[in-house]
C-alpha cells in the first residue's frame, strides 16, 4: 500500500473511533471508557451493544435482551456479540460478520461492521438507501441554490455543508458564507453544527475538503441523525420568507459592487451607443420583468411540488416507524 493510501486509512479509521466514542459518550445507563482499537475493544459485545442501544433508542422497546457487562469467557463474549448483531440485522443492517469473527479479531471485521452501521444510518433514514438520502438532502438545500451529486466531491467547497447548516437552524446564514473560502466554509458549519447540535468535529477542514466519501459518509452520520432518525428539539428550520430576505440582502449588498462599476463603464461609453441603450431599455425593461415573474412563477411550483413530495414521505415514514415498532414487540 502506498502511503498516501496508508494516510488515507489511518485518517479513516482515527474518524471511526472518534465517532464510535461520539456514540458512546451519549450513553445514559452508565460510564464506558472511550475506546482506541475497535478491533480488539468490541470483541466482548459490549461497545457493540452500547453503541446498538444509543443508536437506536428511538426503537428501545424492542430492545429486550440483557448483556454480560462483564463476560468471563468466550461464549459469553460471542452471546453479547450475536444478541447485537441480531437486533441490527432485524432491524434491518445487512452484513456477512458474525459474531465468531468479531471475537476472533478477522481481519477488519470490527471496522467494517461500524462503517456499515454509519452506512445504515443513511439507509434508514433516507427511505431506502444513498439515492433516496440524496434526494432528501437535496431538498433541504435547494432553497439556498445547492445540490449534491454524491457524498464526496461535492462537499469539498463547503457550500453544502453550509446550506445544510443553514437548513437546520436560521440562526446560521448561508449567504454570509458565499463569499469565503471553501476553509472558512467548512469550519464555520463544523463550529455551528457541533455547539448547536453537538455534531462531533471528527473532521478536520483539512480532512473534509480530500472529499473522501468514507470520511464524509462518517462525519455526516450525525447530522443526518439528528435531522432524520431522532431529530433534535434545537432545530429551528428557516422558512421560505427568511431565506428569500437573506437572499436579498446579500445581492444588495454584493451588488453594490457591480452596480458602480457598472456606472464607471456607462461613463465612458460612446454618446451614440448610449442613444441605441436608450431607444431599446423600455423593451428590454419588459422583457426582463417578464423573466423575472416566470422564474418565480417556476420557483413557486417547484416549492409547492416539494413539499407535497416531503409530506407524502413523512406519512410513509410514519407508517414504516409504527410497523417497525409492531414488528418488534
Amino acid at each position: 500500500m502506498a502511503d498516501a493510501d496508508k494516510s488515507l486509512q489511518t485518517t479513516r479509521d482515527e474518524a471511526l473511533v472518534a465517532w464510535v466514542n461520539h456514540v458512546l459518550s451519549q450513553f445514559k445507563e452508565g460510564q464506558v471508557r472511550k475506546v482506541s482499537d475497535v478491533s480488539k475493544e468490541l470483541k466482548n459485545g459490549v461497545i457493540l451493544s452500547v453503541i446498538t442501544k444509543v443508536l437506536f433508542r428511538h426503537m428501545k422497546k424492542s430492545y429486550k435482551w440483557k448483556i454480560a457487562n462483564n463476560p468471563k469467557n468466550k461464549a459469553a463474549s460471542v452471546a453479547n456479540l450475536t444478541q447485537s448483531l441480531k437486533f441490527l440485522t432485524q432491524f434491518g443492517l445487512k452484513t456477512q460478520i458474525t459474531a465468531e469473527d468479531l471475537f476472533a479479531e478477522k481481519g477488519n471485521s470490527a471496522k467494517e461492521l461500524l462503517y456499515s452501521i454509519v452506512q445504515f444510518i443513511f439507509f434508514k433514514a433516507g427511505g431506502g438507501g444513498f439515492p433516496e438520502m440524496q434526494k432528501k438532502l437535496n431538498k433541504r438545500l435547494s432553497p439556498f441554490g445547492v445540490q449534491i451529486q454524491d457524498f464526496s466531491k461535492s462537499w469539498t467547497s463547503g457550500d453544502a455543508f453550509a446550506a445544510l447548516a443553514a437548513s437546520m437552524h436560521s440562526s446560521f446564514d448561508y449567504f454570509e458564507q458565499i463569499n469565503k473560502s471553501s476553509a472558512e466554509k467548512i469550519q464555520a458549519s463544523f463550529d455551528f453544527l457541533s455547539q448547536k447540535f453537538a455534531v462531533p468535529k471528527i473532521l478536520s477542514v483539512e480532512q473534509a475538503i480530500l472529499g473522501d466519501e468514507q470520511l464524509i459518509l462518517t462525519y455526516l452520520s450525525s447530522v443526518i441523525y439528528a435531522i432524520y432518525l431522532d431529530p433534535s428539539p434545537a432545530l429551528s428550520p428557516p422558512n421560505e420568507k427568511e431565506i428569500r430576505e437573506k437572499q436579498i440582502n446579500y445581492e444588495k449588498e454584493n451588488g453594490g459592487e457591480k452596480e458602480e462599476k457598472e456606472e464607471e463603464k456607462e461613463e465612458v461609453k460612446d454618446p451614440q451607443e448610449e442613444g441605441e441603450v436608450e431607444g431599446d431599455s423600455e423593451e428590454d425593461e419588459e422583457e426582463e420583468r417578464r423573466m423575472r415573474e416566470e422564474a418565480e412563477r417556476k420557483k413557486e411550483e417547484r416549492l409547492r411540488k416539494e413539499r407535497e413530495e416531503d409530506e407524502a414521505e413523512e406519512r410513509l415514514r410514519a407508517e414504516k416507524k409504527k410497523e417497525e415498532e409492531r414488528l418488534a414487540k
